[in-house]
């Protein structure tokens, strides 16, 4: 986000956060993007996750 708290690069109409750069870094600092794009096994999906909650 800029200094104006508008979402940089976004193409949206109304691209501004109500919430701080802090709790933005916060967010950020909370969640991990995994790339499963294509995968479609069920069980496989499930396992992943199962396996990503015993590592937090």
């Amino acid at each position: 986000m800029d200094e104006n708290n508008k979402i940089i690069g976004s193409v949206s109409p109304h691209p501004i956060l109500t919430i701080s750069k802090k709790e933005v870094s916060k967010f950020q600092g909370q969640v991990k993007i995994i790339n499963k794009i294509g995968k479609t096994s069920i069980s496989e999906l499930k396992s992943i996750i199962e396996t990503l909650r015993q590592t937090q």
